[in-house]
């Protein structure tokens, strides 16, 4: 084979066996759902979208606090979850305000590199069930205590 025969199989050659998804984004790591979530409002007061990383019981007590400024019960209940920040990590994912209910976080995966975590998810619109309501879907994940840095797509 002649070389420029070479370079076009080995291009075909990579472009049909290329990485998967999977594989580019790293290993899969195991999460616990710990809370999911629609945070109601009778009004317009709502607690900012946001994704967060939390690694210790610091964060997770600000956290809680801004919770129960739009939504005391709630907040009350989740500070009853035992979490041993010596082992694990949180995510914690608040979608954008929403004037008709009901969405939800589904979350694809969540995967360690050498350099960092990534949190894959989308907000699922549930059509049909979208009745006037003020709301939010919110996810707390549990993780395997990590030190790298996270990343949300």
């Amino acid at each position: 084979m002649e070389s420029g025969n070479i370079l076009k199989f080995l291009i075909l050659l990579f472009v049909f066996t290329g990485c998967s998804k999977e594989e580019t984004q790293g290993d899969l790591i195991s999460y616990k759902v710990l809370k999911e979530d629609l945070l109601s409002y009778h009004q317009e007061q709502k607690l900012p979208s946001q994704e967060l990383f939390l690694e210790g019981e610091q964060e997770w007590r600000e956290f809680l606090g801004t919770l129960a400024e739009y939504d005391s019960s709630r907040a009350l209940k989740l500070e009853e979850i035992e979490i041993n920040f010596d082992t694990t990590s949180l995510i914690v994912i608040v979608e954008e305000f929403q004037v008709d209910c009901c969405n939800s976080i589904e979350v694809s995966g969540i995967y360690e590199r050498k350099d960092k975590v990534i949190v894959v998810y989308h907000i699922k619109d549930h059509p049909g069930v979208g009745f006037a309501a003020l709301s939010q879907a919110i996810k707390i994940l549990e993780i395997p205590k990590t030190v790298l840095p996270v990343e949300f797509e």
